[in-house]
């Protein structure tokens, strides 16, 4: 079996003075493991240095809080070729 790996990662959301939440912090997952970073224009950490596959809604997994990264593994068996060429 091979095994496939993915992350899902939040990137640091936005807030003012006050503390009050101006942008949530936004949810991508990766298909290598990503990297945190300092984000100059906005002052923010966030994911980046790997190959990401899309952003995802952030009311999906709310449960991920903003910094955290986890680790997706899957066994799968070998895959069958779907696409039929006629």
């Amino acid at each position: 079996m091979k095994k496939i790996k993915m992350w899902i990662a939040r990137d640091e959301g936005i807030y003012d003075d006050d503390y009050d939440v101006l942008e949530k912090g936004k949810l991508h997952l990766f298909y290598d493991t990503p990297l945190v970073h300092e984000d100059l224009d906005t002052r923010t950490l966030k994911f980046d240095g790997a190959r990401c596959i899309g952003e995802i809604p952030s009311y999906m997994y709310p449960w991920i809080k903003e910094g955290d990264c986890y680790e997706l593994a899957f066994n799968t068996p070998y895959f069958t070729n779907f696409i039929r060429i006629k």
